[in-house]
C-alpha cells in the first residue's frame, strides 16, 4: 500500500464547496482506505494500491467529479516528498510562519520560469525547486502578488498552496 497526500485546489473558496465528511466519504468509495482529511481547504490522506500518482490522479478527479458534481484539480505528494520539501529549506527566516509551498504538477519549463521576475530581498520572495515553490510572505499568503493564479497563468500549469504547517501536519498524519 502506498501513501498518499491529496492537495485540492480551490476547495472552500471562490463558490466552491465541498465538506470535508463528503471527500471523506467519496475518497473511501473510490477505493481508497485510511481517509482521513485536515481543515476545510481540501487536504486528504489516505493508502491505496495505486503507486502511479498520475493514474491515480485523474482517478480521483474524474470520481470526485462524477459523484459530487464538482470539478476539481488535485496534485498528489507522496510522504518522502514533503519530507524532501520541507528538508530543503530554501530560506534562512527565524520566524517560519511566513512560508508557504505552491505545489505544481510538474517543474516548470525552463523558458517560462526565465520570464518570472526576481523578487526583492526583504519583500515577497520565491524559489522553484522541483515541482514545488517556496514563498516567503512576510505580510502574509493573503497580501502576495505570488498567488496560485499568479503561478498558473506565468507556469502554465494548476497550482496550490500550503502554509508550512499545514504541510508539516499533512506529514504528521501519515505516520
Amino acid at each position: 500500500m502506498t501513501t498518499w497526500i491529496a492537495l485540492l485546489r480551490g476547495v472552500n473558496v471562490g463558490g466552491k464547496t465541498l465538506r470535508m465528511e463528503t471527500l471523506r466519504e467519496t475518497l473511501a468509495a473510490l477505493g481508497m482506505e485510511a481517509v482521513k482529511t485536515y481543515i476545510q481547504s481540501g487536504n486528504a490522506v489516505f493508502r491505496c494500491s495505486e503507486s502511479d500518482g498520475n493514474a491515480l490522479r485523474k482517478h480521483l478527479e474524474q470520481g470526485i467529479t462524477e459523484n459530487l458534481e464538482v470539478v476539481v484539480s488535485l496534485l498528489l505528494r507522496s510522504p518522502a516528498e514533503l519530507e524532501a520539501l520541507l528538508s530543503a529549506s530554501s530560506f534562512e527566516l527565524a520566524d517560519v510562519s511566513s512560508l508557504y509551498y505552491t505545489f505544481l504538477e510538474k517543474s516548470p519549463e525552463t523558458g517560462l520560469t526565465e520570464t518570472l521576475p526576481s523578487p526583492q530581498a526583504g519583500f515577497d520572495e520565491f524559489r522553484i525547486i522541483g515541482r514545488e515553490i517556496h514563498l516567503h510572505c512576510p505580510g502574509g499568503y493573503g497580501r502576495t502578488v505570488y498567488s496560485n493564479q499568479y503561478f498558473e497563468r506565468k507556469l502554465k500549469q494548476i497550482a496550490t498552496t500550503r502554509n508550512r504547517n499545514t504541510v508539516l501536519k499533512l506529514l504528521e498524519m501519515c505516520r
